[in-house]
């Protein structure tokens, strides 16, 4: 989904994300990517909402290299209101 000022928001299901211990992991790998300007972390339902620039693919690496597979969810999905805990932004 695109958003203001040519940033991208992406959904990522991420199933080994199921506690703060994950999120700080998470946080820590992805916060280093120049293109990546926040995280929101819905814990309850393992998806990570990302706001960046250019693809996601490197984001979905960071995440590999960290141990943790992702999966970005279809448009259906990413639209679908959920809980959030928004200690997220960067």
């Amino acid at each position: 989904m695109r958003t203001p000022d040519d940033l991208t928001r992406t959904r990522i299901f991420i199933p080994a994300m199921d506690c703060p211990d994950e999120e700080k992991e998470i946080r820590a790998a992805l916060s280093r990517l120049p293109a990546v300007e926040s995280l929101t972390f819905h814990l309850f339902s393992r998806q990570l909402e990302v706001c960046h620039r250019r693809e996601v693919e490197p984001i979905l690496d960071a995440l590999r290299r960290i141990g943790m597979e992702g999966h970005p969810l279809d448009d259906a999905l990413r639209r679908a209101e959920l809980p959030s805990s928004d200690k997220g932004t960067r």
